[in-house]
């Protein structure tokens, strides 16, 4: 069988798959994604420059990387839309408001007519209610 080399750095991607211990399939495909074009043959298999050998095995999966763009811009508009919809509010204006229904509850407490006694465990209480954490 004849061999057609024209870079000095070639391999088959069967080659350089066992050579890095990964799949030649999808070495195959990312050689396929980023372009890449064989460089010649030997022995029937298809050589490629190692430069590009290397490029798609590292390059990661670009159609995965911009499935993860589109999903996370697809998540920012929804939470974006949930706001403008006031289905959503930042936690430091709940946060406010907690403190201030706590004040106005205390306030009612204190202008009760009962018992010191009987104020001093409601807002032992109201206390217990507002060191909860109300988080997941």
């Amino acid at each position: 069988m004849a061999t057609t080399q024209k870079e000095p750095y070639a391999m088959t991607a069967s080659a350089f798959s066992a050579l890095m211990g990964s799949d030649r399939h999808e070495l195959t495909k990312k050689l396929s994604a980023i372009n890449a074009r064989p460089s010649g043959a030997k022995n029937g298999g298809k050589l490629y420059v190692l430069r590009d050998l290397v490029n798609a095995h590292i390059g990661g999966d670009e159609k995965q990387e911009r499935i993860r763009k589109l999903r996370a811009e697809s998540e920012r508009l929804e939470i974006q839309n949930a706001k403008t919809r006031g289905e959503l509010v930042e936690v430091s204006r709940v946060i406010e408001a907690g403190q201030k229904m706590m004040a106005a509850a205390r306030a009612k407490i204190l202008a009760m007519p009962i018992t010191t006694l009987e104020k001093d465990s409601l807002l032992a209480d109201l206390r217990g209610l507002a060191e909860m954490n109300f988080e997941h």
